[in-house]
């Protein structure tokens, strides 16, 4: 592992937030916060896969970094994600990490929190994907219910099917 840090520092250098993914140095996220927390203004946490989030401990110790340093964080939920699969199970899964997710990392005020809606569809006939449509929608209204609102959730697609 190597322990070059940024040449220079770029923390509250702009009317804006300059940041990056919590995934830029080979090890855990706080190893990743750690070093850029002195850098930047925001870090986008990664949780690839909704069964291995950050636990409590690590979450806690991400948050002294941040009150010590006043980096902010947005959270990227996993890619594991199925909000708008066929099955109802999957979908309730879904929903559930996303819960997870947010509650784990609510101690961080995340700017944002950014999903995928990837709908797994090979056919570009309108029917599937106003079927799968729907039944995000309806995963995305289950998680409103939940928190109340879906300020703060962002939604990002890299299918060029929608």
């Amino acid at each position: 592992m190597t322990d070059l840090l940024l040449p220079k520092s770029y923390k509250h250098a702009f009317p804006f937030k300059i940041g990056t993914t919590s995934y830029i140095y080979p090890g855990p996220i706080l190893l990743n916060v750690q070093r850029m927390a002195p850098f930047l203004d925001e870090i986008e946490l990664l949780l690839f896969e909704g069964d291995q989030l950050p636990g409590t401990a690590e979450i806690d110790a991400v948050a002294r970094v941040a009150e010590a340093t006043g980096l902010t964080f947005n959270v990227h939920l996993p890619l594991d994600l199925a909000l708008g699969d066929p099955e109802q199970l999957r979908r309730t899964r879904s929903v559930d990490i996303v819960k997870k997710a947010l509650e784990r990392t609510a101690r961080l005020s995340p700017s944002s929190a950014c999903l995928h809606l990837d709908p797994g569809l090979s056919s570009r006939n309108p029917e599937p994907i106003a079927r799968w449509q729907e039944r995000c929608a309806e995963s995305l209204t289950t998680i409103q219910q939940w928190r109340g609102d879906l300020a703060g959730i962002a939604v990002e697609n890299l299918s060029f099917l929608l």
